[in-house]
């Protein structure tokens, strides 16, 4: 899956301040950007593959989900060749764009966000790590795999609620058309 980078949360397409991401997600050149990370109060600078956020990042990319793309809220800077989290790390999931500029999918055309949400919003975290909703072991944060698993799983579930919604509004259809027939034509 393709992954659209954003200075900040509010920068995503379903939010505040829709902007055109700054970049994509590229495995290979990023792996080696270094990194902040805070161990027993101490800063230590390590790789970026080496942090919490790249098995997430990673997980993400491996998703095989046909024309959609994650939208990401993570900074990596390319001079500097730093990366660091933003104030609020949130994924967002929408349709792929059919149209690029810059190699960059184009998220918004016209001053309109050009892509449909499918899933993540306002959770009210800091971190993906707090959208996890039952016990897991150290291990497996630290595995791509179980992010791609626990990212199909909040998508899929995002999936039976639609689906549950599409036929609730279809059930009230039949209703209200059932007593559309209780009522005269007029010509």
């Amino acid at each position: 899956m393709k992954i659209a980078l954003y200075q900040h949360h509010h920068e995503l397409p379903f939010w505040h301040h829709s902007t055109q991401p700054y970049a994509m997600f590229d495995e290979k050149e990023m792996a080696s950007f270094k990194t902040e990370y805070i161990q027993r109060d101490e800063p230590k600078i390590i790789n970026m593959h080496e942090s919490s956020t790249w098995p997430i990042l990673i997980g993400l990319q491996n998703l095989e989900i046909q024309n959609v793309m994650a939208h990401v809220s993570y900074i990596f800077d390319f001079e500097k060749r730093t990366a660091k989290r933003t104030k609020r790390f949130w994924v967002q999931i929408t349709t792929l764009p059919v149209e690029e500029e810059k190699n960059i999918p184009l998220i918004i055309k016209d001053g309109e966000v050009n892509v449909i949400h499918l899933w993540g919003g306002d959770n009210k975290t800091y971190h993906p790590t707090q959208l996890i909703k039952y016990a897991v072991g150290e291990s497996d944060i630290w595995d791509p795999k179980f992010w791609t698993y626990f990212f199909e799983k909040m998508f899929n579930n995002e999936r039976h609620i639609l689906e549950a919604r599409i036929q609730k509004a279809k059930n009230e259809v039949e209703k209200l058309e059932e007593v559309l027939k209780f009522y005269p034509t007029l010509v």
